[in-house]
């Protein structure tokens, strides 16, 4: 084989890397973004917990749980609690 046939050979291989590195990157990226959200949604804090999660990955979801929970979200929470506790009262006793 030439020199240039060897030539093209390694740079089909190294887009073909390189194309798989970007696949696993947009992977790693959506999947930050989509559990960043979740996390963030808990907290009341959605988007940032989707941009912390894109951009940092684990180390972001660390830093939107560690958030604190905006009014709306604690208020949503204790009503949670609330409806809880009150099934919990209404429910016969065994």
């Amino acid at each position: 084989m030439t020199e240039a046939g060897e030539d093209a050979i390694a740079r089909i291989k190294l887009l073909i890397l390189l194309a798989g590195l970007v696949v696993v990157l947009v992977g790693w990226v959506i999947a930050g973004w989509k559990l960043g959200g979740r996390i963030g949604e808990w907290r009341g804090r959605r988007r940032a917990g989707a941009c912390l999660g894109a951009i940092l990955g684990p180390l972001g979801w660390l830093i939107t749980a560690l958030l604190p929970r905006t009014v709306a979200a604690e208020a949503e929470h204790q009503l949670r609690i609330e409806a809880e506790i009150e099934h919990r009262r209404s429910k016969p006793q065994a």
